[in-house]
């Protein structure tokens, strides 16, 4: 029997377990190459401290949004704890693999999270990033070993063409997790909703009450909010009912979008701003993209679909399965 190195995905499951399937995917498709520590995703705690513990154990470190601890209770003892881990790995001269999901937390930046990041760039083996945008960003700061790949693609998510159901017809539908760079109140209060006659249904659920109220202010008979989480077999026949599935992000820290990628696997017409990861997509045919509200109006109004072929070629192309191959051919350089 062969002796597998082993690896640890940074971070381990929270107290609820993960909110999205992208870190269960990653360990799975790794288990193909490693022995994943940490694999049945039990519930932790302190993430900074499971991330030193494991520091002593494994080989190589697959490293997700490490500098958002520096915004978690206890912040300072956590960015001591994760300063300590990639310590521990650099002494013991293992690997680490950087993902770098956005160009800063959205939660901002301070001299901690600033410190993490630091220490990332110098001690990582390799940066893998999503999107462009945050290909030329470590680029920038000099990151010598930076590597380009789409969010990989869930096939269990990636749905037929199916005919519109029961529910109402909108003419854009927003959802997933409501955060203030989501930009979904400033697209409500926006002109291009006031002054149309659009029909918008956003879901999801936001833990910010006074952004959720606010929200609720803006609703009208065209405009409805529900505050809650949807469960993928509604989403598809959500999207179904809709002209477009809008993702109207604000802001300078989004690269990419797990949303975005599910919306394209149910055969959304999706929209998003020039940035990142929606750019990117552009490129490939499978999403539209506008600069300012004035181009959003425009395009709102010019209805037109995406190209189905382009669609499923990028979904052909772009699983877990190559994606994992394309991580483990790096790591093992």
């Amino acid at each position: 029997m062969i002796d597998l190195k082993k690896l640890y995905y940074y971070p381990s499951a929270p107290k609820g377990g993960y909110t999205n399937p992208y870190s269960e995917n990653y360990k799975l498709g790794m288990a193909d190459y490693y022995h994943v520590l940490d694999d049945k995703n039990k519930p932790s705690g302190m993430k900074s401290l499971w991330f030193l513990w494991y520091s002593f154990k494994a080989d190589v470190f697959i490293v997700n949004w490490l500098d958002s601890v520096c915004f978690l209770r206890f912040s300072f003892l956590q960015f001591l704890f994760a300063e300590l881990a990639l310590f521990v790995i650099v002494i013991r001269g293992k690997r680490i693999v950087w993902m770098l999901h956005n160009i800063h937390p959205h939660e901002g930046d301070n001299w901690m999270s600033k410190k993490i990041n630091a220490s990332l760039l110098k001690q990582s083996k390799a940066i893998i990033v999503h999107s462009h945008l945050a290909e030329e960003y470590a680029r920038s700061l000099h990151a010598e070993s930076v590597y380009y790949r789409c969010h990989p693609i869930d096939m269990s998510r990636v749905t037929e063409r199916i005919a519109k159901t029961h529910y109402p017809n909108y003419d854009i539908f927003i959802w997933g997790t409501i955060f203030p760079y989501k930009g979904v109140r400033e697209f409500l209060s926006s002109e291009v909703v006031k002054s149309s006659d659009f029909s918008v249904l956003v879901i999801g659920i936001c833990h910010d009450r006074t952004l959720a109220d606010q929200i609720a202010e803006l609703c009208n008979d065209r405009v409805h909010y529900e505050n809650r989480k949807i469960e993928f077999s509604e989403l598809a026949q959500r999207i179904s009912c809709c002209k477009y599935v809008l993702f109207p992000y604000i802001g300078d820290c989004v690269s990419s979008s797990g949303a975005l990628i599910d919306t394209i696997c149910m055969n959304g017409n999706a929209v998003g701003p020039n940035v990142g990861a929606f750019r990117d997509l552009s490129d490939f045919g499978v999403c539209h993209t506008y600069n300012d509200y004035n181009e959003l109006a425009l395009l709102l109004k010019d209805y037109s679909e995406i190209d189905f072929e382009k669609r499923d070629a990028f979904i052909c192309t772009n699983g877990w399965k190559q994606f994992c191959n394309f991580v483990h051919q790096i790591v093992e350089k």
